[in-house]
């Protein structure tokens, strides 16, 4: 992502974020669509243009939210756990799994996103037919209509991570049985992309045409993204040569199960929020605490005992110490850490930190 994202709601259990980089493209969008309101051949005034292009740029919003919600409904049909959105500058992102599955999954997932975008564009321009409706409304719903269809083209071009790349990455997948291999093939193909996206812009902007900016600020978006691509496959391959054993750390401290939160806030989890404490009892490991889980509880009652906030095994990324690593850093996600648990003990943590000093040591053999 671009930068801080923040949380706007929730939707079937699925939080929805906001990336701060569709600040930009909200005012973005907004001013070219104001700008082009009002001139010919809408041509209508200043004020009633701005409110229509803020409309139609939240109907458009709203119109990526459902490309997303497609994925997420798709993968929750799967049997894959989401666990959020996120809207960026140029679309958005489902946080679920689906590559700890395989490939018909993948393709599954993936292609009722860009199927979605052309049915939401395909109802704007039905709508923007009938005869009820302004020429100024109709004209901006067809507009809606024809750009839903472009998102939905744009996307299936094939560059990873574009949904296009993935539909790639899933077919290749599927031939050679390597998803590795197959990523790494699906992000060739994206810089190539990008670098056709990046070539035909730069000759838009020399033949004066101002979306040539735009071409390759996207092309250099997608270059950058297909890049990292490569070099988390690289890493992937890296990782699968050791252990959850080989590379975890000293487990977290158990936190009493009669605790308040209070006390376990100040004496354990402040500075440590990405951190997964075991709870133990009497008879020993009871569930585990997150910062959050203590957030979401504490912060009605703080006195309340911990076991209170407790999360079980199930919620928490708990792997066994023969567990690769590749697997261990899918379970991890963009971050948090991973418990290693053995005979029902927690012997260890696999964090960030942890996996970054293992490829440091690894590389240096």
């Amino acid at each position: 992502m671009f930068g801080r994202a923040w949380r706007v709601g929730r939707i079937g259990g699925v939080d929805i974020r906001v990336d701060s980089s569709w600040l930009f493209l909200a005012i973005f969008i907004v001013y070219s669509w104001w700008v082009s309101f009002t001139s010919p051949p809408l041509d209508i005034s200043s004020g009633t243009g701005l409110l229509l292009a803020v409309g139609a740029a939240v109907l458009f919003f709203g119109s990526v939210l459902a490309h997303e919600l497609a994925h997420a409904g798709m993968a929750r049909a799967r049997g894959l756990p989401v666990s959020d959105i996120t809207l960026f500058l140029f679309g958005g992102a489902t946080s679920t799994p689906v590559e700890e599955r395989g490939p018909a999954d993948e393709f599954l997932v993936t292609v009722v996103g860009p199927l979605t975008s052309l049915a939401v564009g395909g109802v704007y321009i039905w709508i923007a037919q009938l005869h009820s409706l302004s020429p100024a409304l109709s004209g901006a719903i067809d507009y809606l209509g024809r750009l839903n269809i472009l998102l939905a083209i744009f996307n299936v071009l094939p560059g990873f991570p574009l949904d296009g790349g993935r539909i790639l990455r899933s077919a290749v997948w599927k031939l050679t049985g390597d998803r590795e291999r197959a990523t790494a093939f699906a992000a060739r193909v994206g810089v190539g992309m990008a670098v056709i996206m990046i070539g035909l812009g730069v000759w838009q902007i020399a033949t004066n045409g101002v979306y040539g900016v735009w071409l390759a600020f996207i092309g250099w978006f997608l270059l950058q993204s297909s890049r990292t691509a490569v070099q988390r496959t690289q890493v992937r391959k890296a990782l699968s040569g050791g252990s959850a054993e080989e590379a975890m750390s000293q487990p977290a401290p158990s936190i009493a199960a009669d605790m308040s939160l209070m006390e376990a806030l100040d004496r354990y989890l402040r500075g440590h929020e990405n951190e997964v404490f075991p709870v133990v009892g009497w008879w020993g490991v009871e569930g585990f605490l997150t910062f959050e889980s203590a957030r979401r509880v504490g912060s009605v009652d703080p006195m309340r005992p911990v076991r209170d906030a407790m999360v079980p095994a199930e919620e928490v990324s708990v792997v066994s110490p023969e567990e690769r690593l590749d697997r261990v850093a899918d379970r991890m996600g963009g971050g948090g850490s991973a418990v290693v648990m053995r005979d029902g003990q927690m012997v260890g943590k696999v964090t960030a930190s942890d996996l970054g000093r293992w490829l440091g040591s690894h590389a240096a053999r």
